[in-house]
């Protein structure tokens, strides 16, 4: 087996790369015309849930928020449902997903 070594130090040049930022520019999510996934495309009822719970006041009084609702929210909050259903002295937990666009997209 191989190893592949890692250097734990930053040499001033590194250094000068990291520290230009120059380079950067601000994020400029969410983009106002997203690559739309063949299904969603397909089908004009492929999502019925992408506009579910999308208009009105944010809830002030949930015990977990989820940060977007692709894959890894959506399995996230699935993993949490089953958590508390196999544990009941989690009790209840409340909890949101925020979406910057359509649910599941």
């Amino acid at each position: 087996m191989s190893t592949l070594s890692v250097p734990l130090h930053r040499t001033p040049i590194h250094q000068a790369i990291l520290g230009d930022q120059t380079n950067f520019r601000p994020a400029s999510l969410p983009v106002s015309n997203p690559t739309k996934s063949f299904w969603i495309d397909s089908s004009a009822d492929a999502n019925p849930l992408a506009g579910e719970g999308s208009e009105g006041e944010l809830t002030a009084d949930a015990d977990i928020c989820i940060i977007g609702s692709g894959i890894t929210g959506v399995s996230a909050a699935y993993h949490l449902a089953k958590a508390v259903e196999a544990d009941p002295s989690l009790g209840e937990l409340t909890a949101v997903i925020v979406e910057a666009r359509e649910f599941c997209t």
